[in-house]
């Protein structure tokens, strides 16, 4: 889009499970969105060398964030494995009640030469 930068997913591998990625932000500009670019950008980090050896994700997300749901359920269904989901952090006690509760989302088991026809 006008060699402007339009998505950006920040992440890392889990020290203590390295065959898990934990995606910390997605963010798509808002004129790129609907395009599928989340997916993608997604898609290309689990094609990255270091995380060859990845076969979950890990995320949260607060319930009423339905455009992640969508995305990381998407995910879910393309790599042909379950996503399961449970509260994680809550908005009283972990939030002083200043942000919503966030659940911990996990996909999984999968493997990564799957994705290779996604992309």
């Amino acid at each position: 889009m006008n060699d402007e930068i339009v998505g950006f997913i920040s992440g890392y591998l889990l020290p203590k499970r390295p065959n898990t990625l934990f995606i910390w932000q997605v963010a798509v500009n808002e004129q790129a969105r609907g395009r599928g670019l989340a997916s993608q950008m997604l898609l290309h980090i689990l094609n990255r060398p270091f995380c060859q050896d990845v076969h979950y994700i890990e995320t949260t997300i607060t319930e009423d964030n339905k455009p992640s749901w969508h995305l990381f359920k998407a995910l879910s269904k393309s790599l042909e494995t379950q996503l399961q989901h449970a509260p994680w952090m809550d908005k009283q006690t972990h939030f002083d009640g200043q942000h919503d509760s966030e659940n911990l989302v996990r996909i999984g088991p999968f493997n990564l030469n799957q994705t290779n026809k996604l992309l």
